[in-house]
């Protein structure tokens, strides 16, 4: 399992367009991928779960990954999350 803690940067937060291509990336790994916002949990490879979180930018998200790629899809889906120009 891999898990690495991110500040979204994300002016406006996981809204459709971020979040859509947040989900877009996490499905090209096959390992299991989640989000965490406190004691709420998403499926990263679904749009649905990803924005039942109604994350905000500047919050801070738990990216959780097991599988065989664990260790490049955290570091991918880190990477947009900091990403100041998805908007």
């Amino acid at each position: 399992m891999e898990k690495q803690t991110v500040r979204v940067r994300i002016k406006t937060g996981l809204h459709a367009r971020p979040a859509t291509v947040l989900v877009s990336a996490a499905k090209r790994y096959v390992s299991e991928l989640t989000l965490q916002k406190g004691q709420s949990s998403a499926n990263s490879k679904s749009i649905i779960s990803v924005l039942g979180l109604c994350v905000k930018g500047g919050e801070v998200l738990d990216i959780i990954a097991e599988g065989q790629d664990e260790v490049k899809a955290v570091q991918a889906v880190k990477t947009l999350l900091e990403d100041e120009s998805i908007a």
